[in-house]
C-alpha cells in the first residue's frame, strides 16, 4: 500500500455531544486496526480534517495518540503515515503481553475472582459463543478484547489495563490478515474458557501455561503472514 492515502477514506463524522479529540482517535484506530487504512498508508491531517468535519488541531492530537500507540509514524518532511508491521514489533508486543497477562491470571488464580467480574466473565463467554456460532465476527472480536481486558481490569491494576491496551493495539492487526472461521472462533471461545477454570480452580501454573499457549499462537504463523502480505511489512535487513 506504499503510496496510499487518506483522500476518499471513509471515516465517521464527529459528534457535538463528545470530544473531538477520543472520536477521532477512536475513528482512526477502527480504521487502522481493520486496514481500512493499510500499514504504510499516508495519513493527511486536511483529508481527515474534511472526512470528520473537525479542524486540525483535534485531528493532530489524535495522531499524536496514535504515534505514541505504535501505529502512526512521523518522518520528517514527509508526513504521517500508518505504520508498517516489523516481525521484531510483533514478537515484542507479544513478550510485553504474554508476561503481564500471564501474571495478571496467575494472581487472580491466587485471590479468586469477585462475583461481579465472575459474572461478566460468564457472559462473555456465553456471548461469545454466539457470535461464533452465527459468524459475526466483528461481535466476536469486540468479546475477544473484552474477555482479556476483563481479566486484567479484575486485578485492580490501572496501570497494567493500560499498557495491555496499547500493547493489543500492536498486534490487533494481525487479526485482520487472519480470516477466522467457525472452528477458529469456538476453538478461542474454549480456550478462555479453559483459562477461567484453571483460575477458579486456584491452578496458577495451568493459568499461566493455557494463557501462554492461547495468545502464543501469533507467533506461529508470523512467518506466514510476512511472506502472504509482504507489502504490509518493513523490510528489517
Amino acid at each position: 500500500m506504499s503510496g496510499a492515502t487518506t483522500a476518499g477514506t471513509s471515516l465517521e463524522r464527529v459528534r457535538l455531544d463528545e470530544a473531538p479529540v477520543d472520536q477521532i482517535h477512536a475513528t482512526l484506530l477502527e480504521a487502522i486496526l481493520s486496514l481500512k487504512l493499510a500499514p504504510g498508508t499516508r495519513v493527511s491531517e486536511a483529508d481527515i480534517a474534511r472526512a470528520v468535519g473537525a479542524s486540525r488541531t483535534p485531528v493532530r492530537a489524535a495522531l499524536a495518540r496514535l504515534g505514541e500507540e505504535g501505529l502512526i509514524e512521523t518522518r520528517p518532511s514527509r508526513g504521517n503515515y500508518v505504520t508498517r508491521f516489523t516481525a521484531s514489533a510483533v514478537r515484542g508486543a507479544h513478550f510485553v503481553r504474554d508476561a503481564l497477562e500471564s501474571a495478571a491470571v496467575a494472581e487472580l488464580a491466587r485471590s479468586g475472582l469477585e462475583e461481579a467480574v465472575s459474572t461478566r466473565v460468564e457472559r462473555n463467554l456465553a456471548a461469545a459463543a454466539k457470535a461464533a456460532e452465527r459468524g459475526e465476527l466483528d461481535a466476536f472480536g469486540r468479546l475477544d478484547d473484552e474477555f482479556h481486558h476483563l481479566l486484567a481490569e479484575a486485578t485492580g491494576h490501572a496501570r497494567l489495563v493500560h499498557v495491555l491496551v496499547r500493547e493489543k493495539a500492536r498486534l490487533a492487526r494481525l487479526r485482520a490478515l487472519c480470516p477466522a472461521d467457525a472452528d477458529y472462533t469456538r476453538r478461542i471461545v474454549g480456550e478462555h474458557a479453559g483459562i477461567v477454570a484453571a483460575i477458579r480452580a486456584g491452578d496458577e501454573g495451568t493459568a499461566r501455561a493455557r494463557l501462554s499457549a492461547h495468545i502464543g499462537q501469533v507467533l506461529t504463523i508470523l512467518d506466514e503472514l510476512q511472506r502472504r502480505h509482504a507489502d504490509f511489512f518493513e523490510s528489517e535487513t
